[in-house]
């Protein structure tokens, strides 16, 4: 359902949108141009069913729109050109920017990976073969919010770059481990300096402890949180453990 001021686009057929006719000088003849364009609008109302075209919410702004475009037209020089506009369909532009979004996260083509203590420049860069994104994964939920990137080419450990291992589904956590996280987000908020926390920007950072031989495993990954490092508002990772299988389904490891 749209919230308010959504913001809506409406498409107007290509054989009914706007028609314009000319007098061929020479053949004394008319000829039709039908035009077809997609245009925004932002709604302040509730349209629970706004894009199926039968329905009373569909037909109102639908009459709204065409007769404005009729206004529009007949108070411009093309007041004897004009014909009609028709409203064909209404889509959520946020919708449509998230299903972009969603094929732009897919594609492997336009991630690099990067590994050692620095960005700027890194110490070992690679591509990406491809990127599995949980199939249950739904935004704007957080649910399943997991995916796996496999590299283009293996990544040598060196003093820069070391190993972080995959627990087992049955390994344990405890509340007293020591944890850090890592990630490249922003340092502050508001102007509040942030400490030991995950901040904006760090989501899909690695949540990694020791153990006693100094073995570092993957205990969870950066989800989501309300704020930086704020009082009472704890941040939320994705539990390695709780998709160990899923892990291996898909990569072997």
């Amino acid at each position: 359902m749209p919230s308010n001021s959504d913001n809506w686009e409406y498409v107007l057929t290509p054989s009914d949108m706007f028609e314009y006719r000319r007098v061929e000088e020479k053949l004394y003849q008319r000829k039709t141009y039908s035009y077809y364009s997609t245009l925004s609008f932002t709604s302040d109302k509730l349209y629970d069913d706004f894009e199926k075209e039968a329905s009373k919410n569909f037909t109102e702004m639908s009459q709204k729109i065409e007769s404005m475009v009729k206004n529009m037209f007949h108070k411009s020089s093309l007041r004897d050109k004009f014909v009609k506009s028709h409203i064909i369909r209404f889509r959520n532009q946020q919708d449509r920017n998230r299903r972009l979004s969603e094929q732009l996260y897919k594609d492997p083509a336009r991630w690099t990976a990067s590994f050692g203590v620095t960005l700027m420049p890194p110490k070992i860069e690679r591509g990406l073969r491809r990127i599995i994104v949980h199939e249950n994964y739904k935004y704007p939920s957080h649910d399943y919010d997991i995916s796996v990137a496999e590299l283009s080419s293996p990544v040598p450990y060196t003093n820069a770059v070391h190993r972080i291992c995959l627990p087992d589904a049955s390994y344990e956590f405890h509340p007293d481990n020591v944890m850090f996280v890592t990630g490249f987000g922003a340092l502050r908020n508001e102007s509040e300096h942030l400490g030991e926390s995950q901040v904006i920007g760090d989501s899909g950072g690695p949540l990694v402890t020791p153990d006693a031989r100094d073995t570092w495993y993957l205990a969870g990954i950066v989800s989501w949180g309300d704020g930086c490092g704020a009082p009472n508002k704890p941040s939320v990772y994705t539990r390695v453990t709780a998709f160990r299988g899923w892990i291996a389904s898909k990569t072997g490891v």
